[in-house]
């Protein structure tokens, strides 16, 4: 974490955002990810973490639509799936429910073209705030296919 610290150090509102993510515990949510999609605790540990970032951002950026990337998106998917956890953590966190919206890209080509820029956006803010490419250069790494993006 203190290589993130550095990173935000100017930035208050997302550091406070990420010490309130990362008292979720997610513990359950990573072992049932491992098993089901045959992964490592590693592979795990480390969705987990960009998933705690996304969320972070989602909270630093309440106006902005933040697109996941493949591997994020995998793991929202579970946490939705543990319905009472997802409604406590949302509550927590946001105050509401961080809703999922499965048809952003759909809608004609303006949609797709609003979800292609959302995408790079996103990158974008991780890149600024973290210091990380969550694609990591893979441009199939985005979940944001049009059947798949909040």
């Amino acid at each position: 974490m203190s290589s993130i610290k550095t990173l935000i150090e100017m930035d208050d509102e997302l550091l406070a955002s990420l010490e309130k993510v990362a008292k979720l515990d997610f513990t359950m949510l990573k072992v049932k990810v491992c098993r089901d999609e045959n992964m490592t605790m590693e592979e795990c540990e480390e969705i987990e973490d960009l998933y705690r970032k996304f969320l972070a951002l989602n909270m630093r950026y309440p106006a902005r639509k933040i697109c996941p990337t493949g591997p994020i998106d995998l793991f929202w998917h579970a946490h939705i799936l543990d319905t009472r956890a997802y409604a406590t953590d949302c509550e927590s966190l946001f105050g509401h429910m961080l809703h999922h919206f499965p048809y952003f890209g759909m809608r004609g080509a303006q949609d797709k073209q609003d979800l292609d820029e959302t995408f790079a956006s996103s990158v974008e803010l991780f890149i600024r705030h973290y210091g990380i490419d969550p694609t990591r250069g893979d441009t199939e790494a985005r979940s944001c296919a049009v059947q798949n993006c909040p």
